[in-house]
């Protein structure tokens, strides 16, 4: 909304004085490196900054309607994201699921409890994958299906920290990856433009899954590690006197390191397990979700 456009940054004059966005070739330019004039980076950190303001005062008219209407007492609210954004940080601009730093992987997570007077910051790293079962646990439902995380309800009521549970992550799709110095093994999309789905989803899926970054946090440290094609690289952060993740500590705790390795590897061997082999036949089912997501015809 127009209310917002100057909410932040105000006496901006440029091509972005509405709104900031890239056609695909700028964005494949900027992602990496962005290359405009300090000026129109600011902007679009501005713009970025009064979306959330725009965000933040949805959801307080949403709060003050459920208070109002007496729809607070039987609601659950649960509160977060799927990811971050990069906004310069590491060189990293104005994109996201790339790079697995903080300011794409950290999140918001907000739960709310209608009649509950807890009021409780956890300081243990959660995960995402936790949301669901939370949710099963606060609605009463079971289910015998196995689900990567857990219920994060003995966290809110203080019997459980598990401050040294481990957490994993990954990459998603990088649309640039010759632009990307972090990726090691490129794999160029159009290479595979004229597949059939069954060779894209086994020959793409085999070499993407195998070019992924992957992470693992064993709170304060995070093991970033980087396929090459042979034994990987790894980057090494310790959070807590590095949250920006300016100082990779790798070569510097040789037992720690190990140990984070042997659990990154095998969780990584365990999802490519996942993947469709080379040259498999899409099940039936799965062509059809795949068609109604438009991903295939």
């Amino acid at each position: 909304p127009p209310q917002y456009l100057d909410r932040y940054g105000r006496g901006y004059s440029g091509k972005y004085r509405w709104g900031f966005s890239f056609s695909l070739e700028e964005q494949k330019e900027n992602t990496f490196g962005c290359k405009l004039p300090r000026k129109d980076i600011q902007r679009a950190i501005d713009l970025y900054d009064s979306e959330i303001k725009y965000v933040d005062d949805q959801i307080g008219r949403l709060m003050e309607y459920l208070r109002e209407s007496g729809l607070d007492e039987n609601t659950i609210i649960i509160f977060t994201s799927d990811h971050g954004e990069g906004l310069g940080e590491h060189n990293y601009f104005f994109e996201h699921g790339d790079l697995l730093y903080q300011h794409n992987s950290k999140v918001p997570l907000f739960i709310i409890l209608p009649g509950s007077e807890v009021r409780a910051q956890i300081d243990a790293p959660v995960s995402i994958n936790d949301v669901f079962l939370t949710a099963l646990e606060l609605l009463g439902i079971e289910s015998e299906a196995e689900i990567d995380g857990i219920s994060l309800l003995p966290y809110i009521s203080g019997k459980d920290s598990r401050s040294r549970r481990l957490l994993f992550g990954e990459t998603g799709v990088c649309y640039y990856p010759e632009k990307n110095d972090r990726i090691l093994i490129k794999v160029v999309h159009d290479a595979f433009a004229n597949m059939s789905p069954e060779e894209w989803f086994g020959s793409y899926d085999s070499l993407y899954v195998a070019s992924k970054q992957r992470m693992v946090l064993s709170w304060p440290w995070k093991l970033i590690y980087i396929p090459d094609g042979g034994a990987g690289v790894y980057e090494l952060y310790n959070l807590k006197a590095d949250p920006g993740e300016l100082y990779n500590l790798i070569g510097t705790e040789p037992l720690l390191e190990e140990r984070l390795r042997k659990e990154v590897l095998a969780w990584a061997e365990a999802g490519e397990k996942l993947y469709f082999p080379v040259g498999s036949p899409l099940e039936a089912e799965v062509r059809e979700g795949l068609k109604a997501l438009g991903y295939i015809r």
